[in-house]
């Protein structure tokens, strides 16, 4: 071997020792590290929509997920979590226009690697928005722990913002809005209702059908709070008018009432589509009311009498043929000889009066009774309707004699036979014709003529009659009792019977005339002898 070749060997050996000395120097750094107990990562969030398709005009409720798919650079497996957890995480969106996110910055708290959080977004979509795809982005802001030391408190912390991107597509199906809601049903009514729907959406709607549904039991769709209208087609762009039937119970106080609406339509694909979230407002007109003041009541237990008052027209609107009508329910006493009485018609604030006749039974009470009425009506549609909320003060007095019986000469002898004269006199209030008296005694008393016809009598009229009436002979001096019945015909023509009106009649002892037996025997011994002379005179 040369002495040049000698050299190189002795250079390559040098340079093997050195790069082993190198590579010895680096394991035993790393070792070094690894025994001082370290560990080193740090987090890397991402998001995700998973319901990622909304529609135009609606706010839609939708979850973004914010996952973590961090790792740890190095250090052992038990403060893995630590190094690559993202902690007091903070949201904030903004989507691409016309999109709007509402809401500001959210803090989320901590995100592990092995358990994504789910943040709600709340994304308004106007009504209008262009089908397609619409970008979200999202800023995220957290902090994290960089390295740590193991066996001491020293840890190196760091935080970091970044800005992650969703995209949400806005669907061309159909969508809807209630433009409006109008009606011409009064409180305490029926009526319509009629709602312009419209498809605002880009695609034409087949077999449209707006469900609403009222939020109060104040204004009803006939009894039900829910009812449903159709429309065969609603094209984009398109109004529709669909008419509901509805009510308005009386007494409602005049407010506007607040109507929710669903859509369900099928899409041109033949594919069932509903569009919820719609609502409307809608008010009834004021109420037609009546108002009933009583001037006069002639009411009188067992009697027919009149309720008089006046009606007024207290509503917004004229009505024609207006009745007013009986519609006590609750009082028996009380009977109308005519239910129903047409005063005619009434412009708003106008009054007019009526006379209600009615019949108080015997078994009536003299107090003032609150009645029931009922005014019933035809609207400007010329439909019927009735107003019932209306209340008659009635008056009713006392029981009275429907005749007065008077007898000019009240006293007989026992065993006398007279004429008496009775004066009847009417004390109704009308004119009451067929006027019969009948009188009725008992023993000791007798009538061979006990009846007398008047005819007709007039309010406070009087007539007289002449009747028989005897005593018997034996009949104790004292006050006996004698009825007199008036059968009559009242203005209606109805008969009826008067209440029995007594008179008293007095009976007192037969006069003395002073002949005693002695006188009868000596006539009847005269005329003895008066017969036998003349017949002695005679032979």
């Amino acid at each position: 071997m040369s002495s040049r070749q000698s050299g190189l060997a002795l250079l390559l050996s040098v340079l093997l020792i050195a790069s082993g000395t190198v590579a010895m120097a680096g394991v035993g750094a790393a070792q070094t590290a690894t025994a001082a107990g370290t560990a080193q990562g740090e987090p890397d969030l991402d998001v995700h929509l998973p319901q990622d398709t909304v529609m135009p005009g609606e706010r839609s409720q939708i979850d973004l997920q914010i996952s973590n798919d961090g790792e740890m650079e190095w250090g052992t497996a038990e403060y893995q979590e630590i190094v690559t957890s993202a902690r007091n995480v903070r949201v904030d969106m903004e989507a691409e226009g016309p999109l709007e996110v509402q809401g500001g910055e959210m803090a989320v708290g901590t995100i592990t690697t092995n358990k994504p959080r789910d943040v709600p977004l709340t994304l308004k979509v106007p009504e209008g928005t262009e089908p397609g795809t619409y970008e979200i982005d999202v800023d995220l802001e957290y902090s994290y722990t960089d390295i740590v030391w193991i066996g001491s408190t020293r840890v190196d912390e760091d935080t970091e913002q970044v800005t992650r991107t969703v995209e949400v597509e806005v669907d061309d199906a159909p969508r809807f809005s209630i433009e409006n809601a109008t009606t011409d049903v009064r409180i305490g009514d029926r009526g319509s209702m009629a709602v312009t729907l419209a498809n605002t959406g880009s695609q034409t709607a087949e077999d449209v059908r707006l469900a609403l549904e009222s939020a109060s039991g104040k204004f009803l769709f006939g009894q039900a709070q829910a009812d449903t209208s159709r429309v065969d087609t609603l094209k984009p762009g398109e109004n529709a008018t669909l008419e509901y039937d509805v009510t308005v119970p009386p007494e409602t106080s005049l407010r506007e009432f607040s109507l929710a609406g669903t859509v369900q339509y099928t899409d041109p694909d033949g594919l069932p589509g509903v569009h919820e979230g719609l609502s409307v407002g809608v008010k009834p007109l004021p109420e037609q009311t009546f108002d009933v003041e009583t001037t006069e009541s002639t009411l009188r237990i067992g009697e027919e009498g009149e309720l008089r008052g006046t009606v007024t027209n207290t509503g917004p609107e004229p009505v024609q043929d207006v009745v007013v009508q009986y519609a006590e329910e609750s009082t028996t006493s009380i009977i109308p000889v005519e239910t129903k009485i047409a005063v005619g018609d009434l412009e708003p604030g106008a009054s007019t009066d009526f006379v209600l006749p009615l019949e108080v039974t015997t078994s009536g009470k003299a107090i003032t009774h609150s009645l029931n009425l009922a005014v019933t009506y035809r609207n400007a549609d010329n439909e019927k309707r009735a107003y019932k909320d209306v209340n008659a003060a009635a008056a009713v007095d006392e029981r009275r004699d429907q005749f007065d019986v008077v007898v000019e000469d009240e006293t007989i002898q026992a065993g006398e036979e007279r004429t008496i004269e009775a004066t009847v006199t009417n004390q109704l209030d009308e004119e009451v014709t067929n006027v019969d008296v009948k009188l009725f005694v008992d023993d000791p008393l007798d009538s061979a003529d006990d009846e007398g016809y008047i005819g007709s009598l007039s309010p406070g009229a009087s007539r007289t009659v002449t009747l028989e009436l005897s005593a018997s002979g034996e009949a104790v001096p004292k006050v006996h009792p004698a009825d007199f019945h008036v059968k009559y015909e009242d203005a209606d023509g109805t008969s009826k019977i008067s209440n029995t009106v007594t008179v008293p009649i007095t009976v007192t002892t037969a006069e003395d005339t002073g002949i005693g037996w002695m006188q009868i025997a000596l006539v009847g011994l005269l005329l003895v002898l008066v017969i036998g002379g003349l017949w002695y005179w005679r032979g």
